[in-house]
């Protein structure tokens, strides 16, 4: 392996055989002034995933390292292992079923080598399914610059969100070790990482992110209210460890709330409870600048869930 890369790119996967080959090939793809370490996390796949990834493996002893569980571990748990055995100073994070554009990889890297007062840095991307269509991803409404967006660690409280998950890179001094009872989200990384110091969303489009695949989290659970129930229970955790933040949680909440009672989502519920936790003094020109911005915070119409 790399015996010192500046970057560890950690991929998590299961059941992608028709994706992980393209996912691999967009990384190994990246030209840099740098050395960096790939690191996938094979979660029992049942598929040819494990002879893919094998596959390469052989081509690329030096750069690939594979981690092969013993039984299922879940997203999760699979998520927490591979970034915990990054080597980088800095770690990007692509799902299996995701792309690299050309360039991400140094751009994202100048960036925080330029900018060390931020923890974490994100990009745009192309949202893109099976089918062949394509959309790019509608802008968040956060401070912006000509180079990019600011994002806090409030405005997410806030907001619930902030970009997609395989276009983060991360400083891995900052990743923290606490360990919620609860399975966690990449929310829960993204809140950990800006609770620590500052975040920017690149301008560039640097990655393609597949919004149907095949054995995605966010398509099987799609029908049922798993994700919104772990979300109600990190802002839970959230509110608990940054009280000073009351405000933030509880406009999160009522908005979602609106969001599921125009849904008919039985978890609006608990997104009541959560606003009960949470009352207190806050800005209604937050409140109304937030649920302005929740038309930009989804997926294009065009492409959303296509099947």
């Amino acid at each position: 392996m790399v015996n010192n890369p500046l970057v560890s790119v950690c991929v998590v996967t299961y059941n992608q055989e028709a994706y992980i080959q393209d996912c691999l090939e967009s990384i190994l793809q990246q030209q840099t002034s740098f050395d960096f370490e790939i690191i996938i996390g094979n979660d029992c796949s049942t598929d040819r995933t494990g002879e893919i990834l094998a596959a390469y493996q052989t081509q690329y002893p030096n750069k690939i390292r594979i981690v092969n569980y013993p039984q299922n571990v879940g997203p999760f748990v699979n998520f927490n292992h591979v970034h915990s055995l990054a080597k980088g100073k800095y770690v990007a994070h692509c799902d299996g079923d995701d792309l690299f554009l050309p360039n991400k990889l140094e751009k994202q890297v100048a960036f925080m080598n330029t900018n060390p007062d931020m923890s974490v840095v994100w990009h745009k991307v192309v949202y893109f399914s099976d089918n062949g269509k394509e959309a790019n991803e509608l802008s968040t409404p956060a401070f912006q610059t000509p180079e990019g967006q600011h994002i806090s660690f409030e405005y997410v409280l806030r907001s619930g969100t902030v970009a997609t998950h395989s276009s983060m890179m991360y400083r891995k001094a900052i990743r923290t070790t606490y360990n919620p009872k609860f399975d966690t989200l990449d929310l829960y990384y993204t809140l950990e990482y800006l609770s620590a110091g500052r975040g920017f969303i690149l301008k560039d489009v640097l990655g393609k992110y597949r919004v149907n695949a095949q054995n995605s989290f966010s398509v099987k659970k799609k029908a049922n209210n798993t994700v919104r129930e772990l979300v109600i229970k990190h802002w839970h955790y959230y509110l608990e460890r940054f009280p000073q933040y009351r405000s933030q949680v509880f406009i999160f909440a009522f908005v979602q709330l609106l969001i599921d009672l125009k849904n008919k989502r039985s978890t609006w519920k608990g997104f009541l409870g959560l606003m009960w936790r949470s009352k207190g003094i806050f800005s209604i020109v937050e409140l109304i600048n937030t649920l302005k911005d929740t038309k930009y915070l989804r997926l294009p119409d065009a492409i959303r869930y296509e099947q």
